[in-house]
């Protein structure tokens, strides 16, 4: 498990606890993405966002937000539309402002493989650990993020680059390049990979 963790850690840990205990408790499966699992993975970076990827159903919507009405701004209609759509929906939690984006998880092959390959990681050294994307799969996301974006975010690229680098040999680059089509990312794989020294 790796200690490398964005700069607010408490904050994302108050934030994001009261969600991933409603999870577990409804045997939700869910993970981690964004800014926080590429600061776990690679580049520590400050967010007050925070994404997670969950296998929400309608039928868990009406219990959701009974339990989690207190602690966050939610709300069940986005919720909804965030299922039927396969698309995602906001919270904000009410004690630290942190804003918790959460995606429903897609029906796509490499959505279900995303979510099998998530494993437990500390978000900081001592804390309770939570399922976050693995190293290949913030890579593929970002990517996909970077070329949806125009390809301009130098950020974003240097994220990957980090993810890389620190993940070194242990890195799955048949994994890379065997998903990286399904996102139209290949040509843009290859080029971080020469970025990072891969």
């Amino acid at each position: 498990m790796s200690s490398a963790s964005p700069m607010n850690t408490p904050e994302i840990i108050q934030a994001i606890s009261p969600l991933i205990d409603t999870f577990d408790r409804f045997n939700i499966p869910y993970f981690i993405g964004g800014s926080v699992a590429s600061s776990i993975h690679g580049r520590r970076r400050a967010t007050q966002d925070v994404d997670i990827v969950a296998a929400i159903q309608r039928h868990h919507v009406q219990a959701l937000v009974k339990v989690l009405e207190n602690d966050y701004y939610i709300d069940g209609a986005m919720i909804r539309g965030a299922i039927l759509n396969q698309s995602s929906f906001n919270m904000l939690h009410n004690d630290t402002g942190v804003k918790v984006d959460v995606f429903v998880l897609k029906s796509s092959d490499f959505a279900r493989h995303e979510l099998g390959r998530a494993r437990e990681e500390v978000i900081e050294q001592g804390s309770r650990s939570f399922y976050v994307a693995s190293p290949e799969d913030v890579i593929l996301t970002k990517l996909n993020w970077w070329k949806m974006g125009g390809g301009i975010s130098t950020r974003q690229w240097n994220d990957i680059v980090e993810v890389i680098k620190r993940t070194g040999d242990a890195l799955d680059t048949v994994y890379l390049r065997q998903f990286a089509p399904h996102l139209g990312v290949t040509d843009i794989l290859e080029q971080v990979l020469i970025d990072a020294g891969r």
